[in-house]
């Protein structure tokens, strides 16, 4: 289990994330790009390119993807953040935080989160 002050417990075997002891319910077609956005913060907390969740997302869903796409997808990511009614005070970028033309990053601090498997 992932230290004790982790806000962010990403599990991937069983393809769930918890923040604040809270399940997030994010669909399966960006549970990938989430888990690329949480394993930069955690390693570099840096950007992941937009090239890098295309990609993601095209080998989740073994379709061609599109600029759209991957704005879709972060703005889903955002919202699981700020239409949970549990999780007081999300910041109105939903803890995802976009550079216009390179790509986005998590805006968790590395010791704030954690992985299972």
């Amino acid at each position: 289990m992932p230290a004790v002050e982790t806000r962010l417990v990403v599990d991937r075997t069983g393809r769930r994330v918890i923040f604040e002891g809270v399940e997030l319910g994010i669909e399966p077609r960006v549970f990938d790009v989430f888990v690329l956005l949480a394993e930069e913060a955690a390693d570099a907390g840096g950007w992941v390119l937009r090239g890098s969740i295309d990609a993601a997302l095209r080998a989740s869903t073994g379709r061609e993807g599109n600029p759209e796409q991957v704005d879709r997808s972060i703005n889903r990511l955002r919202d699981v953040f700020r239409r949970e009614p549990r999780l007081p005070a999300v910041p109105k970028n939903g803890f995802i935080e976009t550079k216009a033309k390179v790509g986005c990053r998590l805006t968790l601090a590395a010791a704030e989160i954690g992985f299972m498997a």
